[in-house]
């Protein structure tokens, strides 16, 4: 079948017929449904890149980057007391940290004359274990456990080096000069701190220090002690008492 030309034009509808069809399609309920849910998507999205534009632009990304992810932070000095430890009903002080255990009771006195201090330097391989009893008050075990570790750290690294220790391992003489010249410091210092109270109170100090996981070196001023379990459960002392009625030892007072 031919059309002709005029015929052809009748075929499409006018602007009217356009404009009436259309208001009939969105007229429909699922039309006016979905330009509901095509109006909610372009807010969300307007409200998206607004809120979120510096994001996007990855300014904030670079936090996640391959580079920050890899860099090196330095390792923390981390360092803790009896006084930075909870207390538990009665007296007690129970602390479990990696691999190590403390503990302490308070007894019958009103309050714990008793110290200790941890000390841990990942960035020179060091670490001190210390335990301050004691006498007469807290005044110097308290001033120990806030100042003794910090102090025989500084000392111990401005000291020299143990790169070429003897097989022996008995060429610790500037080990051994460094820790007394910094015990009679200590001592001095509490002295000129409070003359009067330090001549009615005192402390014994135990502590040992483990340089590289291979150098162990154990400081006793007085009677506390320091005992080692080898692999068979064998406990092994490691210092010896400072007591009058022990004329062997060389006894040093703080």
């Amino acid at each position: 079948m031919a059309l002709s030309i005029p015929s052809i034009f009748h075929t499409f509808p006018g602007p009217i017929s356009i404009i009436h069809l259309f208001w009939q399609i969105i007229s429909r309920f699922e039309a006016i449904i979905m330009l509901a849910i095509i109006g909610v998507i372009l807010l969300y999205t307007k409200w998206m890149t607004r809120h979120c534009h510096l994001l996007i632009r990855g300014k904030k990304l670079e936090h996640f980057t391959l580079i920050n992810q890899n860099k090196y932070y330095p390792p923390q000095l981390i360092k803790f007391g009896l006084t930075d430890i909870p207390q538990y009903p009665g007296g007690n002080w129970r602390w479990k940290y990696k691999n190590w255990t403390f503990y302490a009771s308070r007894g019958n006195r009103p309050y714990m004359e008793d110290r200790m201090h941890y000390l841990n330097d990942p960035g020179h391989n060091l670490t001190m274990f210390s335990i301050f009893d004691g006498h007469g008050g807290p005044f110097v075990s308290q001033y120990l456990e806030e100042h003794f570790s910090g102090a025989m750290r500084r000392r111990l690294l401005r000291g020299k080096s143990r790169s070429h220790p003897s097989l022996t391992g008995q060429s610790n003489d500037s080990v051994i000069e460094a820790i007394v010249t910094e015990v009679h410091n200590i001592d001095d210092e509490i002295s000129r701190l409070h003359p009067s109270l330090s001549s009615l109170t005192g402390s014994t100090l135990i502590s040992v220090i483990l340089e590289r996981n291979r150098f162990l070196t154990v400081i006793n001023i007085g009677d506390s002690r320091a005992v080692a379990c080898d692999i068979t459960g064998r406990a092994v002392p490691l210092s010896a008492d400072h007591k009058p009625s022990n004329f062997t030892a060389t006894a040093f007072a703080i």
